[in-house]
């Protein structure tokens, strides 16, 4: 209840607020026109409302500069984190590549090492061959 009331009397001084700030509006709107309008009359008003509106303008090109300026420098922001973050992965690339290459190198020695020894197998085997063969012809000699 007491929280609900409290919304409640947030949202009645919001309105009051926004009226008030219209009106307010509304009086420095009209403030303007009779200040305008007073100061045309002499030549020098002419002149402070050139100024005036000069300096208007100036206010929002500067305001416009500023509002692209500060989105670049955050395109800008986000392109360093994106570089880093392509730097971070490729290290971690590298480092993969790195570990694949010796484990490449590791699987490539141990099969040098099951040729040498099918080599010796097969040297062995041919060995064992003639040496059956010899005991073969023996054995039909005699």
């Amino acid at each position: 209840e007491v929280k609900a009331e409290y919304e409640r009397n947030l949202k009645d001084m919001e309105a009051t607020l926004a009226a008030k700030r219209r009106e307010t509006e509304e009086e420095i709107s009209h403030l303007e026109v009779e200040s305008r309008r007073a100061l045309a009359k002499s030549e020098e008003g002419r002149i402070a409302i050139s100024v005036h509106e000069e300096t208007k303008q100036i206010r929002q090109q500067r305001d416009e500069m500023n509002r692209r300026r500060m989105e670049a420098e955050a395109r800008l922001e986000d392109l360093r984190e994106t570089h880093e973050d392509m730097q971070n992965h490729a290290e971690q690339l590298s480092s993969t590549v790195n570990d694949l290459k010796s484990e490449l190198h590791e699987k490539e020695s141990q099969v040098d090492t099951l040729d040498a020894e099918v080599n010796n197998a097969k040297r062995r085997i041919g060995q064992l061959q003639a040496s059956l063969e010899e005991a073969q012809q023996s054995i039909s000699e005699h």
